[in-house]
């Protein structure tokens, strides 16, 4: 038998972490979560979860720095799919170049995402899983 794949949900607000959680554990994946950028990172690198769901803004460490540093951390962390999931879309220059420099796979807006979206764009990025 498969091993389910590990979703690991990096996000702030309480109750949106809870809601994605008990909607990817029905939808048969393992999920981990973190509260914010410091402990994502930390539990990306020890756990290697198949693939990261991370807001930008949070305390103690913002998603553009925890996936930049996730990318520098190793080859693992280099190539993990991370889809941003955030209400603020990126908006100077600036901001996308740093967005590009990280490659998230996917950013998708909290306001215009389903959480059968969220599922859908998991399972591309997964291969179907």
């Amino acid at each position: 038998m498969r091993m389910k794949q590990v979703i690991l949900i990096v996000e702030d607000e309480k109750v949106q972490q809870d809601v994605m959680r008990e909607k990817l554990t029905s939808e048969g994946f393992g999920v981990i979560t973190a509260s914010d950028g410091e402990d994502g990172l930390k539990l990306a690198i020890s756990d290697h979860p198949d693939l990261v769901l991370l807001d930008n803004r949070m305390p103690n460490m913002s998603g553009f720095a925890m996936l930049s540093r996730l990318r520098q951390h190793d080859e693992w962390g280099e190539k993990v799919p991370v889809i941003f999931f955030s209400n603020v879309e990126p908006g100077s220059r600036d901001e996308k170049a740093d967005l590009e420099a990280i490659q998230p796979t996917a950013y998708l807006m909290k306001s215009d995402t389903s959480l059968n979206d969220i599922v859908a764009k998991i399972r591309e990025t997964l291969g179907g899983a």
